[in-house]
């Protein structure tokens, strides 16, 4: 009998640990269907509908830091709203608010980038120590391609 309710409380643990685990995705996988719905929407130009969706995403994974794929809805979402801005209006407060949110969720994708150690190991002048490229470019070994026939 001590067995069966030791096997019960392990199965229940268990149980409640996988479930937990998983409401944590629950909102993770939101975000991914209004971003892939905001992909067609964009892919159809409709740029409105697009808006809409990015922006549903964005705010899904607003308070997710380990968010990899991130940059990418902010990046169509400036772009979406870059789309909607009509440089005939200009001058008009709601078009120039377009184009205002668009540069907004551009600096907000470069934000939220990961620092890659991978590209700064390459390519140190990227780095913000330097700011300029080096003075002296990497050279490659020559062959030697002398023609003896």
């Amino acid at each position: 009998m001590r067995k069966r309710s030791s096997a019960a409380y392990l199965a229940l643990v268990v149980g409640l640990s996988v479930t937990l685990a998983g409401c944590g995705y629950v909102s993770q996988v939101r975000a991914m269907k209004a971003f892939k719905d905001g992909n067609k929407a964009y892919a159809a130009s409709d740029w409105r509908a697009a808006v809409e969706k990015y922006q549903e995403a964005a705010d899904m994974t607003a308070a997710d830091p380990a968010c990899e794929w991130c940059p990418a809805i902010y990046f169509y979402l400036g772009n979406s709203y870059d789309n909607l801005y009509r440089p005939a209006r200009k001058g008009e407060p709601e078009n120039d608010a377009l184009l205002m949110k668009a540069v907004e969720n551009y600096k907000l994708a470069s934000e939220k980038l990961p620092k890659s150690p991978i590209r700064s190991a390459r390519w140190p002048w990227s780095s913000s120590s330097r700011s300029t490229a080096p003075t002296s470019w990497p050279t490659r070994p020559r062959l030697n391609r002398s023609s003896s026939a």
